[in-house]
């Protein structure tokens, strides 16, 4: 799971964890966690090394220091759960108290469409690989030192726009002349700066992406800092680092842009959080991914969405059909028809299909994992 979080908001404005070092409550017996407390934030939870974590579905255990990272979805009820088990066996239930998010709304008008969606052959195929490369950079964990010594401000300039706010898009596609709209979550925070303004690691990491040409970020750099944590930097000019590169915190990444899909020159800074613990990935799959996967769940049949060279697909058996009218007989290795309301396991997950109403055979997709449920809605009818 790779989770967005505005943490690094909260230690570079506030000051919070700013020189503190890891491990205070690392003799603890019980454990105890603190943080970005709210919605999207981070729980830096301390106790005994060794010592077993569990929350929402996620394990970890704590090094040396004692100390592991949690993130909160933007949608995480309050309290939040966790278990704490020492290497004796004492276990300890949790409770921390959150804070909820009142976001706002904003319509952005006169983007062009082809930034919102990859339409053409040739922007889908830019888009897929640009995919790909962000994903091939979050499977890899490099050791850092994580919150322990504080962010700094990646760039100098204004905020323009917050982690959180859901963005309804309205354009015209520059390749077609097509209308469209599209609603989304703002999940990083906007520097308003010029053009060749300078980034700096806001805290020390390793690269795991260096990328010019990102179809929707556009220049792009992630940082790997340790514990799970990964700074993403989008839309720059130039980049100044290679992936393998080791950074301090305050050494300079490259230079503010327009890259990618922007309104105007500015730094786009997310802060993602992966579980480091996590051993193997046989159970992922992927909802209507754009390139080749081993497990794809394709919610219907249109080409944006339904594509060939899977090893594995579950649809409808009307979806099925489409594709194969479409691709051919061989489109995917297996494919599997569900029929609507019943319950597949797939992975660890149980995943059932519900009917969407956009195009024959479309569906929602519900997924349930460890007493969670998501709802995947697709395109749909609303009336």
């Amino acid at each position: 799971m790779v989770q967005d979080l505005l943490f690094g908001l909260f230690m570079a404005w506030s000051g919070l964890w700013m020189g503190e070092a890891a491990g205070t409550s690392a003799g603890l017996s019980t454990g105890a966690c603190h943080g970005a407390l709210s919605q999207g934030g981070l729980l830096v939870c301390d106790g005994a090394a060794g010592a077993v974590w569990q929350m929402a579905g996620e394990t970890q255990t704590a090094g040396a220091d004692g100390r592991v990272l949690f993130g909160l979805t933007r949608e995480a009820g309050s309290p939040v759960e966790l278990q704490y088990e020492t290497a004796t066996g004492l276990t300890t239930q949790i409770h921390v108290e959150i804070a909820g998010r009142h976001d706002a709304f904003r319509v952005i008008e006169g983007l062009e469409c082809d930034k919102v969606d990859a339409r053409t052959p040739e922007q889908i195929e830019h888009a897929g690989r640009s995919w790909v490369a962000k994903q091939a950079a979050f499977e890899s964990f490099f050791d850092g030192p994580g919150v322990s010594e504080g962010f700094i401000v990646p760039a100098a300039g204004p905020p323009s726009s917050p982690f959180g706010p859901e963005r309804k898009y309205i354009g015209v596609s520059a390749e077609t002349g097509e209308p469209c709209e599209k609603v989304s979550v703002h999940r990083g925070y906007d520097i308003a700066a010029p053009i060749g303004t300078p980034i700096h690691a806001p805290a020390g990491g390793t690269v795991i992406l260096a990328d010019p040409d990102l179809y929707y970020e556009g220049g792009s750099v992630f940082l790997d800092h340790g514990q799970g944590l990964v700074s993403v930097f989008m839309h720059m000019s130039a980049l100044d680092v290679a992936v393998g590169d080791v950074i301090a915190q305050g050494e300079k990444l490259g230079e503010t842009g327009n890259t990618g899909r922007t309104t105007g020159p500015h730094l786009h800074w997310s802060v993602k959080w992966r579980n480091a613990d996590r051993e193997g990935r046989e159970g992922d799959f992927y909802i209507d991914p754009v390139r080749p996967v081993e497990r794809a769940i394709i919610t219907h049949g249109h080409a944006d969405h339904a594509r060939s060279g899977h090893k594995y697909v579950l649809s409808t058996l009307e979806t099925s059909e489409i594709m194969k009218v479409r691709y051919g007989a061989n489109c995917a290795k297996l494919i599997e028809q569900l029929p609507y309301g019943k319950a597949q396991d797939v992975g660890d997950a149980e995943v059932k299909l519900m009917p969407a109403g956009h195009i024959l055979g479309s569906a929602q997709v519900v997924i349930e994992y460890r007493g969670y449920r998501v709802v995947i809605s697709g395109d749909y009818k609303r009336r």
